[in-house]
């Protein structure tokens, strides 16, 4: 969305222009229940991979993973 001066009159974000570019509308947001409770990727307590990932994605993972 775009933000600025006279944009933001017909915003309906919960916090408008407390920073520029977040729309947090997460109240408008509808995820599917087996999304979250299985999302493709698990990051936390252990990385967990539910699907293939974009190589760039899978470097970061990789490197998360040497971390631990």
């Amino acid at each position: 969305r775009r933000c600025g001066p006279g944009i933001r009159a017909s915003c309906y974000a919960l916090h408008c222009g407390r920073r520029q570019y977040l729309h947090d509308d997460f109240g408008e947001v509808k995820l599917k229940a087996g999304l979250v409770a299985e999302p493709p990727v698990q990051l936390w307590p252990t990385i967990i991979r539910r699907c293939p990932v974009p190589e760039d994605v899978e470097r970061l993972l990789a490197e998360l993973e040497q971390k631990d």
